[in-house]
């Protein structure tokens, strides 16, 4: 959780005119003709500092610097400007103003709004570029050509809040907010001050960062960021990844789309593609066609989805080297990495048809479009994964064992990816426990895809077992997994 530490308040008491003034004005104003121009004395104050932001450990200090310079707003009307006489935490702001009178209320407006989009990490980018504070005032005098006013109070219009980041970066992506905020780091490190507009709600943070290498590096947080406030927050970035990207178009035709973040690095990406025949009967056929649409061109996969052998037992039929058949089933597994690994925040598009063949019966409808992508994340890789993409049909109960028994890292997360494709839901035990109901279920024509947060139920140093078998709540007797994810990620 980001942690409150204190306002970031520019406080300013107004002087009225008479006793209060004559301290400071030792000479007799000249007289205003038609009362449209009058002088304006502000006392502005600040926290104490030696430049306009400091951070000084638990609260964030500032002060004024000769040169500042405060707009004074009727309305939208722009009618003068003030200025600190020293650079100080506490200073005179003087200037001229025009067309005001008693009962007036102004606007104080210091820095430039809504300027967050680029930032450099530093206090003095933020003093500079995005340092916006106003307050508001009523004029109550403008006797003998002083304008007396009420006592106003600066607020900055943003929260600023310091990052402190897990490992060391050179820029870093901030989105989730009202804006998408990019910060180019001065310096490449693990600190960066970050000018953020407030927000009533708690949100969630996303961080895309990238060291001097170019490793991609991701992280999030959640808070609720108020006007006016300084935060501090530590942010924890892991690299590399392994995402699933599914589709189930239960048609002779249908496509899945990807964006390939900018910057990373693909290490590995496979597809798999799974098509309905119509029938476990060799009668059965189709012709498919897997179209591959990167920048760098197309790639186009055709099979012919036919086998001599068929059976409603679960047996697997080796079609070829990368096609399986079983029950009524053909899955095409497509090694990608060639093809994606050197593209560069693109997008691809996976588009899948089927036709019938002579003299076979056909159906042809795509039951499952599905691309697992891994990124490399270099040396401090945060993620190991491991994937199954048997075709695993029962009527009692199917056994699935990762290896992760060897794993030696310190486990974070631990979740649990899983493609069904059948009528039935799956009832499924991870290390001979019952799994709850997913945090993700995405239900569709015989597809079913499960997401889980299995880490409580890992067991240290040995295999991991999945078990699932038909839902007992299902008036099906049958269930097929098709894909089976299992993510670590370590700390």
């Amino acid at each position: 959780m980001m942690k409150t530490l204190n306002y970031i308040k520019i406080l300013a008491s107004l002087l009225l005119a008479g006793a209060a003034l004559s301290a400071c004005l030792n000479d007799k104003l000249p007289e205003m003709q038609q009362a449209e121009t009058f002088t304006m004395r502000v006392e502005a104050k600040k926290n104490s500092g030696t430049r306009a932001l400091v951070d000084a450990g638990s609260t964030l200090t500032a002060t004024w610097n000769l040169g500042d310079v405060v707009n004074v707003y009727k309305g939208s009307e722009k009618i003068g400007t003030l200025s600190p006489d020293k650079a100080a935490s506490t200073a005179i702001l003087s200037g001229a103003v025009s067309s005001v009178a008693e009962g007036d209320e102004l606007t104080l407006a210091f820095g430039t709004p809504d300027n967050y989009a680029t930032q450099d990490g530093t206090l003095e980018y933020i003093d500079a570029n995005c340092n916006y504070a106003e307050a508001k005032v009523r004029v109550t005098g403008t006797e003998e050509g002083v304008v007396s006013t009420t006592a106003a109070a600066f607020v900055n219009a943003q929260s600023i809040t310091k990052f402190t980041f897990s490992r060391s970066l050179k820029s870093v992506t901030i989105s989730g907010g009202a804006t998408d905020i990019l910060v180019s780091l001065a310096t490449p490190g693990t600190v960066a001050y970050v000018a953020m507009p407030g927000t009533e709600d708690k949100k969630t943070y996303a961080f895309d960062a990238y060291d001097a290498a170019g490793i991609l590096m991701h992280g999030t947080k959640s808070a609720a960021l108020a006007n006016g406030k300084f935060y501090t927050a530590s942010v924890r970035l892991v690299s590399g990844g392994v995402e699933l990207f599914r589709e189930s178009p239960w048609n002779t035709s249908g496509e899945l789309s990807y964006d390939i973040p900018k910057g990373v690095r693909i290490k590995r990406a496979t597809l798999v593609v799974n098509v309905y025949s119509g029938s476990a009967a060799p009668t059965y056929g189709a012709s498919s066609t897997v179209t591959v649409s990167t920048d760098d061109g197309e790639s186009e996969y055709n099979e012919i989805l036919t086998c001599d052998n068929g059976s409603t037992d679960g047996t697997i039929y080796t079609v070829n080297d990368h096609t399986t058949k079983c029950y009524s089933d053909y899955q095409m597994i497509y090694d990608l990495t060639s093809s994606l690994q050197d593209l560069d925040g693109t997008s691809v598009r996976i588009a899948v048809t089927t036709t019938s063949i002579m003299d076979y019966s056909f159906d042809g409808r795509i039951k499952m479009i599905a691309l697992v992508v891994v990124y490399d994340g270099g040396e401090n890789d945060s993620f190991t994964y491991w994937l199954d993409t048997t075709q695993r049909w029962t009527k009692d109960e199917n056994t699935l064992t990762f290896d992760t028994g060897s794993y030696a890292g310190q486990l974070r997360k631990a979740r649990l990816l899983n493609i069904a494709l059948s009528s039935a839901l799956g009832d499924y035990q991870l290390n001979g426990n019952e799994m709850p109901e997913p945090e993700v279920l995405v239900v569709g024509p015989y597809f079913k895809f499960s997401e889980w947060n299995v880490l409580h139920m890992i067991q240290k140093n040995q295999a991991t077992v999945l078990s699932s078998r038909p839902s007992s709540l299902s008036q099906f007797g049958s269930l097929k997994d098709v894909l089976t994810l299992l993510i670590y990620e370590s700390e």
